[in-house]
């Protein structure tokens, strides 16, 4: 559709005018380095060894495709086991705390226990310089009471060990575990960068 232009130069009001617009065409310049470029329809005949090249060359992009897909794919399995890491290590220093926890427990558990001992042999001594022979299993009822006492304390502490141990039997396979993903993933990266 041509456009006209609207506007005389006689009056203010807008008439229309029949001319149509149209640009000015002046022919390109020329240069003497610039070359023709031939038309899109023009055949050029190809060698059997350029057609050798473009399959050469889609077989090429088809590979570094892949390859670019395996890198992103390694990439995000990288941060997964990254944010997993993260998760296990924090894990990791909770048990820490925790086995810190329960050896301050057995510590204490110690230290009670090696009181009840010393009361113990205070109580079997005092008896011996009081003249009564200390018979095994014919203490007062206070002894008895201290044995029960030091033979619970022992038990506690033993099952605290044991959560302990499991605990630390745990961490030691999430550490081997994340040493043999982090290697799966180098030993992938490195594949795919080659």
């Amino acid at each position: 559709m041509p456009l006209f232009n609207l506007w005389s130069s006689s009056s203010s009001a807008p008439t229309v005018s029949q001319r149509p617009l149209a640009p000015r065409l002046t022919p390109p310049p020329h240069h003497q380095d610039w070359q023709d470029i031939p038309s899109p329809e023009a055949q050029v005949p190809q060698s059997p060894a350029s057609t050798e090249d473009d399959i050469g060359f889609e077989r090429l992009g088809d590979s570094q495709v892949d390859g670019a897909r395996e890198v992103r794919r390694l990439e995000r399995t990288l941060a997964q086991t990254q944010e997993h890491n993260i998760k296990l290590e924090n894990q990791l220093s909770g048990a820490l705390e925790a086995q810190k926890k329960l050896e301050e427990e057995r510590d204490g558990l110690e230290a009670k226990v090696n009181e009840l001992r010393r009361r113990s042999r205070g109580e079997k001594d005092r008896l011996k310089k009081g003249g009564v022979d200390a018979i095994p299993g014919s203490f007062p009822p206070a002894d008895s009471s201290l044995k029960e006492e030091n033979e619970r304390l022992k038990a506690q502490l033993q099952q605290e060990t044991q959560k302990t141990n499991l605990v630390l039997d745990e961490i030691k396979r999430e550490r081997s575990q994340l040493r043999a993903d982090r290697e799966a993933l180098r030993k992938g990266i490195n594949e795919a960068d080659s």
